[in-house]
């Protein structure tokens, strides 16, 4: 941006207002790099293509002037952008491929040292200016925003859409839409569409003068709830919330995960088109019958169990004794339906979850490791597995089948003993 402004108007070093005759641009600096304090791994995905465009212009204001590209690997993705590549080569701008490893100010110039990767060899050269393309990175207020408005941030630290390819600018929460480089690196024609998309859906939402809910909400009962909180802290859009006559849900914000109702000590929240009672029967009525060692997997609706059922269409095979349970999310899934899963019959069980969907990936850990914990009690934490997975990565869901199949080879059946053991605790 600091080199655009001086495009903008004549070209000039800010040092000392000299026209440069040889000038450097040095791209993916504090990007596309590992394990280094205050870099990052992500692309920029504008820094090719802009150091491109500086650089022509560089020369059509300046003819006799010296472009040189330093580059690790030069994107051009984009419609006309590979042309717009080819036309920089024609126009004797001059590309090296490899990292700067050194840049030196000096009186009369910049001194940059960097490896020619394709050459293999050292370049040491002299420039009047050295332009930086950085890494793009999150603003400052991301976090506070994210915290104010309870989404979810990915691993890069800018806002996480519903869905990569179905909901690309629909946020965790109904309502709250993003775009542009609030959601990552873009360029402008991505930053428009994307623009352009959330007007879209603002209508959608808007438009009827009304909007519609959806029927599969929590609901507390107002009989059982003591109003200890515990709900409250763990709901990952804040839809719970407390007031003067006891605790209620707002029905727009939840997105029926079910978090909270396992977490529920009392059982005062119930899951609409997701009882307890039925979520029990068919836990039993699964664990009861089938091929032995029983194993029950709870799958996500959307992400996880698609991924299952791509693999049935891609013609792959799991281990027949794997009885597949639909949930809302895994976090509908406290270790009370897992116990209950083994004093029926299981042998053992598979949690899955999508990967960067309505529960986070900590969010997910944790309730794992909260389950977990009340397993080791009994002695049944090796008996549980839990991934997440994303559509495409099917093999990873049936990879997960085989392991736990292979696990009860080697551990054998659960122990009649203890299976009654359990039996006889979840009575009391």
């Amino acid at each position: 941006l600091q080199f655009e402004r001086i495009l903008a108007h004549e070209m000039r070093r800010p040092s000392d207002g000299k026209v440069p005759k040889k000038i450097a641009f040095v791209l993916c600096v504090g990007s596309r790099t590992r394990n280094r304090e205050n870099c990052v791994q992500h692309c920029c995905k504008i820094g090719c293509m802009i150091a491109i465009k500086q650089a022509l212009i560089a020369k059509r204001m300046a003819p006799n002037v010296e472009a040189w590209i330093f580059y690790t690997d030069i994107r051009a993705d984009g419609k006309g952008y590979e042309e717009f590549y080819i036309r920089a080569q024609e126009n004797d701008v001059r590309f090296i491929r490899g990292l700067v490893s050194e840049v030196t100010p000096s009186r009369d110039g910049v001194l940059v040292k960097a490896e020619d990767t394709l050459l293999g060899i050292q370049v040491e050269e002299k420039f009047d200016l050295v332009v930086l393309s950085p890494a793009i990175i999150p603003n400052q207020g991301t976090n506070d925003l994210a915290r104010k408005l309870n989404i979810q941030l990915g691993a890069d630290g800018f806002f996480l859409e519903r869905h990569y390819k179905l909901d690309p600018v629909d946020s965790q929460r109904e309502g709250i839409f993003a775009a542009g480089c609030a959601l990552g690196p873009k360029d402008i024609r991505e930053t428009t569409l994307e623009a352009m998309a959330v007007a879209s859906r603002v209508c959608t939402f808007l438009g009827k003068g009304e909007v519609e809910v959806s029927p599969e909400v929590a609901k507390i009962i107002k009989e059982k709830c003591d109003e200890c909180g515990l709900c409250i802290s763990v709901c990952p859009v804040s839809a719970i919330e407390k007031t003067p006559e006891g605790l209620v849900i707002n029905p727009l914000s939840c997105i029926g995960c079910g978090l909270c109702v396992s977490t529920c000590p009392k059982d005062a929240i119930e899951l609409m088109s997701s009882t307890e009672d039925q979520l029990l029967a068919q836990i039993r009525g699964i664990a009861e019958a089938g091929i032995k060692p029983k194993i029950i997997a709870f799958l996500e609706r959307e992400t996880a169990y698609g991924s299952a059922d791509l693999a049935g269409q891609s013609r792959a095979a799991y281990p027949p004794n794997v009885e597949i349970i639909r949930v809302p999310t895994t976090g509908r899934i406290g270790s009370k339906h897992i116990l209950h899963a083994f004093a029926a019959g299981a042998d053992g069980v598979i949690l899955v979850e999508d990967e960067g969907g309505v529960l986070s990936e900590k969010t997910f850990r944790e309730h794992v490791n909260n389950i977990r914990k009340e397993l080791q009690k009994h002695g049944l934490h090796t008996r549980l597995l839990a991934i997440s997975t994303t559509l495409p990565q099917y093999d990873k869901v049936l990879n997960a089948f085989n392991m736990m199949k292979s696990r009860l080879d080697r551990m054998g059946p659960l122990p009649d003993s203890l299976r009654e053991k359990l039996r006889q605790e979840l009575k009391d």
